[in-house]
């Protein structure tokens, strides 16, 4: 049954990712179509947030009190989420006048619904995958998620160049696809096993949040969160803007980068995955998260959509280190009888950046319209800001966020960083350096690889399913081998801590 349950996972998420490449990862785009400015991008990210976040704890209620329902509760709500897409891919035909009031309003209404799944969800993923292989399965998940999503952005980019920036067809057909598999996605969810209930002991809703309010590990990780999302949120929607309306670029080019980030992603995810497992989560945060100070730092300079190939291949080599490991380390932290809430809570602090963030990015962004900062106009010093921030955040992280003792011993982020370089990270960055050489390649032969990805995904699901009936031999098997190949690893760590 746990079998059949990670493998539907695995297909939840590949079609959970390809919707949110066809659809998401487009919204900036087509509200720019419908003549946006910065500052109504900010609003198209929070106003979402804010209905988003004050449904949180109704949805860990919900959750909470009906927790032998929780997997009823995702498919609901995902499903219906997801149907609110058919009339924003209709606006341009019926509603061109007002078209972007009705975007904002829509998009607000499929958020806030989406938002009853979070919690029941994190519950359910929480006892489904085993701890002790949590890192490897979701890494391994994450790959095949990223490459669903990786192929779902071109096909969109290159559709929507194919119809043009004036053809509102291009947004509907890109839009009905990624609802058509959003779909998919919900009928795989809803094929997982659920755990017995005898197995969930019940928690009432108001002990599980006195519980979570209570525990000094968790407060301080929601805080250290908020204050990085924050830093995050206050940049991250306008890139996109940057890339289309600034530097001038086509389409494809949401595409062409998000490919070669998440390439490289895909290259460390595996290397993430062990040394999560290994060390524990809160190094990997700690490494991944200085290494994200730079994307926007080197975002600024940049004048040509081609030099922003090699920031993509970084920022997808740091970001998959830190999406890994701070899901599971909210997961490792909270019981599993009470994480709807704990999911919950986290969710909140993740909302309220949303929230403030965006709004001030774009006001910042609206102000330097006409005025400059050291030379830095429009959106630059958005980017710049959101680097200071995330720079004071990691900090924080480093200073302030707690091991989890119980699980194993605290080791220093800087010995972890020599050792991801010396036995996993270096292998997966041999692999990146060809990127761009390889992604051109693939999009040569584009008409080719399409026909046979069928054949390609199915060889791709059949390996994750061969892995996941294998995960608890082959996990205890290569982590003796990975100890027998580092011992030179291991004597250092004797030493450094003085184990006997």
């Amino acid at each position: 049954m746990r079998k059949q349950g990670l493998r539907m996972f695995v297909l939840d998420g590949i079609a959970a990712s390809a919707m949110f490449s066809l659809t998401s990862s487009f919204l900036v785009a087509y509200a720019l179509a419908l003549g946006a400015n910065s500052l109504y991008i900010g609003l198209l990210n929070s106003l979402p947030s804010i209905f988003w976040t004050a449904a949180l704890i109704p949805a860990a209620l919900l959750a909470q009190k009906h927790i032998e329902s929780r997997k009823s509760i995702v498919v609901a709500s995902a499903t219906a989420s997801r149907l609110i897409w058919l009339p924003i891919l209709m606006l341009p035909f019926y509603f061109l006048t007002n078209a972007l009031g009705y975007l904002l309003a829509l998009v607000t209404l499929s958020t806030l619904i989406g938002a009853f799944l979070t919690p029941a969800w994190a519950s359910l993923s929480g006892d489904l995958v085993p701890d002790d292989i949590r890192g490897r399965y979701f890494s391994r998940r994450n790959i095949a998620t990223v490459a669903a999503g990786l192929a779902a952005s071109l096909a969109g980019g290159w559709t929507l160049d194919y119809y043009g920036k004036d053809n509102p067809f291009g947004f509907a057909l890109v839009f009905g696809a990624g609802l058509a598999i959003g779909l998919m996605s919900s009928y795989f969810y809803a094929r997982i096993p659920s755990p017995p209930v005898a197995a969930v002991k019940h928690v009432d809703f108001k002990g599980a949040m006195r519980g979570a309010l209570s525990d000094r590990r968790f407060r301080k990780f929601l805080l250290l969160f908020f204050m990085w999302h924050f830093a995050v949120m206050f940049a991250a929607p306008f890139f996109n803007v940057q890339l289309l309306k600034v530097l001038g670029a086509e389409y494809i080019w949401i595409s062409i980068l998000a490919v070669v980030g998440g390439l490289a992603g895909i290259a460390v995810q595996k290397a993430w995955g062990l040394f999560s497992d290994k060390y524990g989560h809160r190094d990997i945060i700690i490494i991944s998260a200085f290494g994200i100070i730079l994307v926007p730092l080197l975002w600024i300079p940049i004048q040509d959509p081609m030099l922003l190939i090699p920031i993509e291949i970084y920022g997808g080599i740091v970001w998959a280190g830190f999406t890994l490991a701070h899901y599971n380390y909210m997961l490792e932290t909270s019981p599993s009888q009470s994480r709807p809430v704990f999911a919950a809570l986290f969710s909140a602090a993740f909302g309220l950046a949303g929230i403030v963030a965006p709004i001030l990015g774009g006001l910042t962004a609206e102000y330097f319209t006409t005025r400059s900062f050291f030379g830095l106009t429009e959106i630059q010093p958005v980017f710049l800001i959101s680097g200071i921030l995330r720079l004071a955040a990691a900090v924080l992280f480093a200073l302030f966020l707690d091991e989890i003792i119980e699980k194993r011993e605290r080791i220093a982020p800087s010995f972890v960083f020599r050792e991801l370089m010396k036995y996993g990270l270096m292998g997966g960055l041999m692999k990146v350096h060809t990127a761009e050489g390889a992604f051109v390649r693939a999009e040569r032969k584009f008409a080719s690889t399409f026909r046979k990805s069928g054949k390609e995904l199915r060889k791709g699901l059949l390996a994750v399913d061969s892995m996941i009936e294998r995960s608890g031999q082959e996990a205890d098997r290569k982590s003796a081998k990975i100890a027998e190949g580092t011992e030179e690893m291991e004597e250092k760590v004797k030493e450094h801590y003085g184990k006997k």
